[in-house]
């Protein structure tokens, strides 16, 4: 079986290149091989794994600090922007049987 993961990481790295007080090289793996992704319970959990990742990813600066509420917002929209578009691409896929 192959697991099947996003990596926020990736995501976070392209959307915060241009803040350079939040942390590009922190990654989280959302796993999604046990979810099917053409239904909406299955969107619908997948959401709440990306949102509590890119939290996670988030809460931290790179050296340790917990940051700041406002960089921490900055930092989730950011990510979960770069990353609603490659769900997009993943649920229309597997909506179309891909």
């Amino acid at each position: 079986m192959t697991t099947r993961t996003l990596i926020i990481g990736c995501a976070l790295a392209a959307a915060l290149s241009a803040t350079p007080t939040l942390a590009a090289d922190r990654a989280a793996h959302v796993a999604y091989n046990d979810l099917d992704l053409s239904s909406a319970d299955g969107q619908a959990e997948l959401q709440a794994r990306l949102d509590k990742a890119a939290r996670k990813v988030c809460r931290f600066e790179d050296n340790g600090q917990v940051s700041t509420p406002a960089d921490e917002n900055a930092c989730y929209r950011a990510t979960r922007q770069k990353v609603d578009v490659q769900v997009a691409y993943l649920t229309s896929d597997f909506q179309r049987g891909g």
